[in-house]
């Protein structure tokens, strides 16, 4: 456990080291684990904005990947600047137009169905879900998808810190609040979706 510590006190001074354990694990996960990225290979992140896509969009990145997500209209600048090649909106996203072209597929958004994402993979192509559902949980035992895991581990940690280090995993930071405000800052968060 003295490894772990050192890794969190590594991470403990960033201003976003609160928001990369979570995410960051379980896009590691996802990214690294389960689906083994590899330079060249072409990956699609359904929510490529959230808290989990935008990690696993830069971990894709920093493995060489080519990356294209989905996110809302209004943030396309956003996950262009990010690195994400091509964004597509998600309210009129057609996989079908999609079909065969993806190595891996990333669901972190509980968006598209296990079937939806089999059809923009590539035949030996991986879907990985930080969402799963009862059917991605059984299909993750006998088929190429596979299941993200949140569960932090000493690669996980170690790969996230070090990626932190050389500032090639930022997580987005809506806003900071004095921990007097934080429960009022959360409970806006909850309700109005707002950061």
């Amino acid at each position: 456990h003295t490894s772990n510590r050192a890794m969190l006190m590594t991470l403990r001074p960033a201003l976003g080291a609160a928001a990369l354990p979570m995410a960051g694990v379980t896009a590691w996960s996802a990214v690294v684990d389960r689906a083994n990225v590899t330079s060249g290979q072409e990956v699609f992140v359904v929510g490529c904005l959230g808290g989990i896509g935008r990690m696993a969009v830069q971990i894709a990145r920093m493995r060489g990947a080519d990356v294209a997500g989905n996110c809302s209209a209004s943030g396309h600048g956003e996950a262009l600047a990010l690195g994400v090649a091509e964004v597509f909106d998600y309210r009129a996203f057609d996989v079908a137009a999609q079909r065969g072209r993806f190595d891996v597929v990333v669901e972190t958004a509980g968006a598209l169905s296990r079937r939806e994402c089999a059809a923009l993979l590539k035949p030996n192509g991986r879907a990985v879900y930080a969402v799963p559902t009862s059917l991605t949980l059984l299909a993750a035992v006998v088929t190429r998808h596979k299941v993200a895991s949140g569960k932090p581990t000493a690669a996980r940690m170690r790969g996230i810190a070090e990626a932190a280090a050389q500032a090639r995993l930022v997580p987005k930071i809506g806003r900071t609040v004095p921990l007097a405000q934080a429960i009022a800052a959360l409970t806006e968060l909850d309700t109005a979706g707002t950061p």
